[in-house]
């Protein structure tokens, strides 16, 4: 703010990533107002704004699986599956920062928000049966061969877990208190399981006879986190889940084409929803196609033809600063960023 006296200037700078502001409930409120009018939805122009080939000098991307992006940390994350790797890349410039060199096969991750600067969380999936929390500011330093990065927990209950969401929670199950959840496609027993994100102990498991679903890989909460939509790439179609008032899950939509003839899924894979717009991308691998869906669930346009070309499209993530759309190639090698 500046206050201008006898042509005298005075500069008060405010930090806003302390840890001490993050807990008086005005600058929340203050937080919250400035990244809502900093969100931006998607044009559906698919104009190629940058196409990522990763690290020239380790070989770039080979079959890339997924893409997110941790604002708090100014990175963007690329699973560079076929190389066994994540890498990381600064958000604002795009170049390469760092590799995690991963010892098992792994699809999908996720961010945590971890409310301020330099504080995010990265958790990956194996494809066998293990989850692993780690800070992700430590891990990125320790790949640079900085500090070492202690592993925050591990899960390894799991079968064949994909993709992931989180949702912060408050029932009676936390106890009153606030808390985050994640949802994980549990593919290997056709369930979503749910993990805290503190210490990844199982809470429960959305299953039959509630929902019956089939090799699930995607998951995204929608419409203000009250709904989840999920991606079956066996059953080729996606499923919407809400609560009833027993907080049990019920599929209340299934979703397998949509109003052009043919323009079915074939196998859909990642999913991201863009709260501004209020549309949902599903990449449809197979068809080498994003398939567009509104809130409802009504599947409305479709991208595979365009000025781009796709080969397997298979992560995807929304940027809801930039408006931009990130897609993994997974044939193609590369991550292109739509605006």
């Amino acid at each position: 703010m500046k206050h201008r006296n006898d042509d005298q200037v005075i500069l008060n700078l405010l930090d806003f990533g302390h840890q001490d502001l993050a807990l008086d409930p005005n600058f929340g409120k203050l937080r919250i107002k400035m990244r809502k009018s900093l969100k931006q939805a998607f044009s559906m122009r698919f104009d190629l704004v940058h196409t990522m080939n990763g690290s020239k000098e380790l070989g770039g991307l080979k079959s890339p699986s997924d893409v997110k992006i941790s604002y708090n940390n100014n990175c963007i994350v690329v699973g560079d599956r076929g190389n066994s790797r994540v890498q990381f890349f600064d958000y604002t410039t795009k170049l390469y920062l760092a590799t995690f060199k991963v010892n098992r096969h792994f699809y999908c991750f996720l961010i945590e928000n971890g409310e301020y600067k330099d504080n995010d969380y990265f958790i990956l999936n194996d494809e066998h049966t293990s989850m692993t929390k780690y800070h992700l500011a430590s891990l990125i330093n320790h790949c640079k061969g900085g500090t070492i990065c202690n592993v925050i927990w591990e899960n390894h209950s799991l079968s064949c877990p994909y993709g992931m969401a989180i949702r912060r929670e408050k029932n009676q199950k936390t106890n009153g208190s606030a808390e985050n959840w994640i949802y994980v496609c549990n593919s290997g027993t056709n369930s979503i399981v749910v993990v805290r994100a503190s210490d990844g102990t199982k809470i429960t498991e959305i299953e039959s006879p509630h929902v019956s679903i089939s090799q699930p890989y995607g998951i995204e909460f929608i419409v203000g986190d009250t709904m989840l939509i999920v991606s079956e790439y066996n059953n080729r179609r996606c499923v919407i889940l809400k609560q009833d008032e027993n907080e049990n899950w019920l599929i209340v939509k299934t979703i397998y084409s949509g109003q052009i003839k043919g323009e079915d899924f074939d196998c859909p894979l990642g999913i991201t929803y863009d709260k501004i717009g209020r549309r949902i991308f599903v990449c449809d691998q197979y068809k080498n196609a994003i398939r567009i869906l509104d809130e409802e669930g009504n599947m409305i346009d479709v991208y595979k033809a365009g000025k781009v070309s796709l080969k397997r499209p298979f992560g995807i993530t929304f940027d809801e600063r930039k408006g931009e759309l990130y897609v993994t190639q997974f044939s193609g090698d590369v991550v292109t960023i739509f605006k």
